[in-house]
């Protein structure tokens, strides 16, 4: 896992799951596997957007059902991180 990987499981961890011992990794499917449900992504969505600096109500919620599928979003989107979204790509949303 990386940075922000881990940065994710410890919120579904902590928060989320309130502490439970829940084993899970970033390529555990949240929603299918019932650990999160659509609040718990409406407060995910919003942890995500504050620590990283990007706006994500219009991701489908489809690409939240992996903590790896989350990372790849928010290293692609975020201003301040390598790798992320430098000027105008063509792609406006």
């Amino acid at each position: 896992m990386d940075d922000i990987e881990r940065a994710i499981h410890g919120f579904v961890a902590d928060v989320l799951l309130e502490g439970e011992d829940i084993s899970f990794d970033e390529r555990t499917p949240l929603l299918e596997h019932r650990l999160i449900d659509s609040l718990n992504v409406e407060e995910l969505i919003a942890f995500i957007e504050s620590t990283y600096s990007i706006t994500l109500s219009d991701w489908p919620h489809a690409k939240w059902e992996t903590i790896q599928n989350m990372a790849g979003l928010i290293r692609a989107h975020s201003p301040t991180l390598p790798g992320g979204h430098h000027g105008h790509n063509g792609h406006h949303t």
